[in-house]
């Protein structure tokens, strides 16, 4: 991701997007990160800035913003994919699949501890 010139958070940001043929409100993308609003705020203008992504307001609901992927931003997961996947292969090689299986479940359960919490702590 460094050599694109690109975060963790960016390069997730960008994963996220590129499923969401619509595009997702900022705020579904804060909680999707588990990030602050006011985060993602920093991450989504600079991903504006390098045109990477594109805001507009959401037309059904005045207070939200839609984020979507551009073509660029497409294309520069289009370039980086093959490599990373590469990456990700490697350091999950040394895994057997039930271990790999437990991970992701386990990551999972985790995920939706997390989220509960954090609404919690909203409410």
């Amino acid at each position: 991701m460094a050599s694109a010139g690109m975060s963790v958070s960016a390069f997730n940001i960008l994963m996220i997007l590129s499923r969401h043929e619509k595009g997702c409100k900022q705020r579904d993308l804060s909680k999707l990160m588990l990030v602050s609003r006011a985060n993602i705020t920093g991450l989504v203008d600079s991903l504006v800035r390098r045109k990477l992504v594109l805001r507009s307001p959401d037309k059904t609901d005045r207070r939200a913003t839609i984020v979507r992927i551009t073509p660029k931003g497409e294309s520069l997961l289009e370039r980086f994919l093959p490599s990373h996947y590469g990456e990700i292969h490697g350091i999950f090689s040394g895994m057997s699949s039930r271990e790999k299986k437990e991970l992701n479940r386990s990551l999972g359960k985790l995920r939706d501890l997390v989220l509960r919490r954090k609404k919690q702590v909203e409410s």
